[in-house]
């Protein structure tokens, strides 16, 4: 390695590189994907391809998971959108809506405050909330460097929160979530109501 990765008191969150004792790994575990981030770290130092997104641990039982739901019916339907609306409106977002991931696909059940055809799940900021255990908070996307392009037609966001929709065995689909076009701070409060609403 290069001497300009070694770590200093000022390191990253999450990143690799040597230090006193030789080679160091620094996990932030108050950032949700930290893991996932030194994950694609290690494998970038070592020379290996990085996924197009974040894989949980148990994906394929994940997808059978959200394989017994179906999203279509009128009534589900319309519980999907008022959440939307009701979580746009409890944090006072430009956007809110809840979206599932399968394999490749983000899809959006509900939203509130813009029109979104599904995205690639590699585009989606959803895909890291899966590795979360709480809501996931990104104040200003346009600092984030896992985020260099917005996929979402219509709609340019700048800040980002979510809380997962967990199965009551423990699988996450996906994510209720706002979106705001300028960046800002998500509070205690802003993440209790995720998480209320997301459960």
């Amino acid at each position: 390695m290069s001497d300009d990765s070694t770590l200093s008191v000022d390191a990253p969150a999450v990143g690799y590189g040597t230090g006193p004792a030789g080679a160091a790994a620094v996990v932030d575990a108050d950032v949700p994907d930290s893991h996932a981030r030194l994950a694609a770290a290690i494998r970038d130092a070592a020379g290996h391809d990085a996924r197009a997104f974040p894989i949980p641990v148990g994906e394929p039982a994940r997808l059978d998971a959200l394989a017994r739901y179906d999203f279509s019916t009128p009534a589900l339907a319309a519980h999907l959108d008022a959440l939307a609306v009701a979580v746009r409106e409890s944090l006072d977002a430009d956007v809110g809506f809840v979206g599932v991931l399968d394999a490749d696909t983000e899809r959006f059940l509900g939203v509130d405050g813009a029109d979104f055809a599904d995205i690639s799940r590699a585009d989606a900021v959803c895909a890291h909330g899966l590795l979360a255990d709480g809501p996931v908070c990104i104040p200003d996307l346009d600092a984030d460097v896992r985020f260099p392009s917005n996929p979402l037609d219509g709609f340019d966001p700048a800040a980002y929160a979510g809380a997962p929709l967990t199965t009551s065995d423990g699988h996450r689909l996906g994510m209720v979530c706002v979106l705001d076009s300028e960046p800002r701070e998500f509070g205690g409060d802003d993440e209790r109501a995720l998480s209320w609403f997301a459960d």
